[in-house]
């Protein structure tokens, strides 16, 4: 008799615990196009995970991803011990058009301002090595061109010196045309780069703020604070 009666009393003290589990469904969230969401149920935030705990019946669904439309809809939680839901979320069109716009802004950037720096210090690696050898094979034509004049030289050699000694010229002067066409390029675009405008994507926040605390932690004795949001 005392045992039935000691049987009766843990069930119920368990009872509570036991019938919110049995009331609840279940539900598994995969939500397709983001892997950061969150998802209200009647207005009420969930937990950071795709596993709910749900009553069935009809209820009130809205998920939210940065980056994506917000998907609001009713979801039918079946009585049943777990069922999975599917959603897709849709990119937000504004987003897709700054990744557009934010392209054309960096090709700017670097039209008028970071390739201008680029054929500016090419020309100032290149000029010097480029020097040494139109010097080098200057010496060599005036070589080549008086063997062939005073001692009946080769011609095609001559020739064939002359036209190395014109390339390194024309390389050159290139690597000089380089340094100042950098420098007068940058100059000239470095206003226009200046007041280009960095484009914005802003997303209709679902988050309200409640609550800002500033307070000092008292195990590393270091200032902390802390925010309180409703979704």
């Amino acid at each position: 008799m005392k045992s039935g009666l000691v049987l009766i009393l843990l069930l119920a003290l368990l009872a509570p615990f036991v019938s919110p589990a049995q009331d609840s469904t279940k539900v598994r969230f995969f939500v397709k196009g983001s892997a950061d969401f969150w998802i209200t149920i009647d207005g009420k935030l969930q937990p950071l995970s795709n596993i709910q705990r749900i009553t069935p019946g009809e209820h009130a669904i809205e998920i939210w991803s940065p980056m994506h439309l917000k998907h609001k809809g009713i979801i039918d939680v079946p009585k049943e011990d777990s069922v999975s839901f599917y959603q897709e979320l849709k990119q937000d069109p504004e987003y897709v058009a700054y990744l557009f716009e934010m392209d054309k802004y960096k090709r700017k950037i670097f039209l008028g301002r970071t390739a201008p720096i680029v054929v500016a210090i090419a020309g100032v690696v290149t000029s010097p090595i480029l020097y040494f050898s139109r010097k080098s094979w200057h010496e060599k034509t005036v070589i080549e061109d008086f063997k062939y004049e005073y001692f009946s030289g080769d011609a095609s050699g001559a020739e064939n010196t002359r036209a190395r000694y014109q390339t390194a010229n024309a390389l050159f002067f290139t690597s000089l045309g380089m340094i100042a066409g950098g420098i007068a390029s940058y100059t000239v675009l470095h206003k226009w780069v200046a007041n280009l405008e960095k484009p914005l994507y802003r997303q209709e926040n679902p988050f309200t703020f409640e609550a800002f605390e500033i307070g000092l932690n008292p195990t590393h004795r270091v200032p902390q604070f802390g925010l309180t949001l409703n979704f």
